[in-house]
């Protein structure tokens, strides 16, 4: 009985840190932290230091590009793990959230994979709440990359596409990938909104082409900004079904999004239709 004896409190020790651990590794600790009006930030700064956070972190955080890569990953099961492990990272503050969006944003055209989807979505709504214009800025970088990963990942499929069937309500209803991300990190502010639809139709004007080729060769060349334009033509339309299968709630956004089209095409119009006359004479 004796040796019992002696290892008893150990083991009571033992049990009561791993406990701590998986509470700790959960987010219940944070949650609760936060939930309390009368922690200061210094306090919540240091109990934001997990008691995980040391050499294992630190290790995964030197590899931190990797890790970002395997999130799109061909195998499935390696995708979820390094996406796993990335929301620890984020949550421990050892990991640069601007360089993680654009991923966790390319995981939301994991159109297979709801798991994934769900848990990158998660990850994205605890980020948007924190930094909404940091989550903003990083969209059409998320869309590239989702366009980029469904390219790699399923290459069976016919076409790269920024649409999702699922079963709502007995019926078989179709929605953007990036629904949920909208609606839930970026519809509740008006500036946030406009800032993303205003981001997202730059991309189709051909004259912001024409400068970043500029400004990559040092001089204007508009044929490389056509054969450039030419070659985006895909992710634009990737980015076309974006725009046009969000979940708008109000009536004023689809029109900020038709105004600001007539107005590229009052701007740009003319000289398109001279170009196009040219061209089939």
């Amino acid at each position: 009985m004796q040796p019992y004896i002696v290892l008893e409190p150990f083991l009571i020790d033992f049990f009561w840190i791993q406990t701590e651990e998986a509470r700790i590794e959960s987010g219940e600790a944070k949650k609760k932290m936060d939930a309390k009006a009368n922690i200061t930030v210094s306090k919540k700064i240091s109990g934001d230091q997990d008691a995980d956070a040391t050499i294992f972190g630190g290790v995964l955080t030197s590899h931190a590009s990797r890790l970002l890569q395997m999130t799109q990953d061909n195998d499935k099961n390696i995708r979820f793990a390094a996406l796993d492990l990335v929301g620890h990272l984020l949550r421990q503050g050892q990991l640069n959230p601007n360089e993680a969006v654009p991923y966790l944003l390319a995981l939301q055209g994991d159109v297979h994979e709801d798991g994934i989807r769900s848990l990158a979505l998660r990850l994205l709504m605890i980020e948007g709440e924190k930094r909404p214009d940091m989550l903003r800025q990083r969209v059409y970088a998320g869309i590239k990359q989702a366009f980029a990963f469904q390219k790699v990942v399923y290459p069976t499929n016919e076409h790269v596409s920024a649409l999702v069937s699922i079963r709502k309500e007995g019926t078989t209803q179709t929605e953007c990938v990036f629904g949920k991300v909208f609606s839930e990190c970026l519809a509740s502010i008006r500036k946030q909104r406009r800032g993303l639809f205003a981001s997202l139709l730059r991309r189709f004007d051909l004259q912001n082409i024409r400068k970043s080729v500029e400004s990559t060769n040092g001089k204007t060349d508009l044929r490389v900004a056509e054969e450039k334009f030419t070659e985006d033509l895909p992710l634009l339309s990737f980015t076309a079904q974006v725009l046009a299968y969000l979940p708008y709630k109000v009536a004023s956004d689809p029109l900020f999004i038709i105004y600001t089209i007539n107005a590229m095409l009052a701007l740009r119009g003319p000289d398109l239709l001279d170009r196009l006359a040219s061209f089939l004479r």
